[in-house]
This record gives structure tokens, sequence and C-alpha cells, in this order.
């Protein structure tokens, strides 16, 4: 991939367009190695906001799934000690019927 055919596939993306990319990993690093070796300032400050953009998007992405990723640990963990208190419950009630009968 060269910059021009990065800077169609990219410029105009959606956060979503973006997400769905194919080659999106090979194509940042296919073109990190072109940005290093452009000479024409006005290029590379072009592609290296177009770098920000999808780097913000993948950041966001990151965040978005860290934060559901806590989320679903703070559920399983409620969950635990729910089903922790119902077991200890169930036990002293088990316990307590022995002695009755």
């Amino acid at each position: 991939m060269n910059i021009t055919s990065f800077m169609d596939k990219y410029k105009d993306a959606t956060p979503e367009d973006i997400l769905k990319a194919e080659g999106l990993e090979r194509d940042l690093a296919t073109i990190q190695r072109e940005v290093m070796n452009l000479g024409n300032d006005n290029m590379s400050a072009e592609v290296q906001d177009v770098l920000r953009n999808i780097y913000a998007v993948l950041e966001s992405q990151i965040v978005q799934v860290n934060e559901q990723m806590k989320e679903q640990k703070g559920k399983m963990l409620l969950s635990n000690k729910r089903e922790n208190a119902c077991l200890a419950y169930l036990q002293s009630a088990g316990a307590g019927n022995k002695g009755r009968r």
C-alpha cells in the first residue's frame, strides 16, 4: 500500500469504517514506514492527521471494551456474591433441618 491508496482508503473513513477495515494493522505498519521516508512536509502532515484519527478511533474502542469488561466483571462478582449467599443460606437451613428429624 502506498500513501495515496492509504489516504484514499482512510481519509474520510468513519470510526465504523476504520474498525471494519480489512488489513488495518498491515496498512498502518506499511504507512508508518512510508511516512518516515517522506520528504514532503505537507503530505506528511496530512498523513499524520489521518493516522491520528485512526489511532483516536482505536483508542476509544479500547477504552469502550475496557469499560465493558469492567462492567461484566462487576456483574460476575455480584452474581458470585449472590450465589455464595444463597448457598450459605441453604447450607444453614439444611443444618437446621437435621436437628428436627
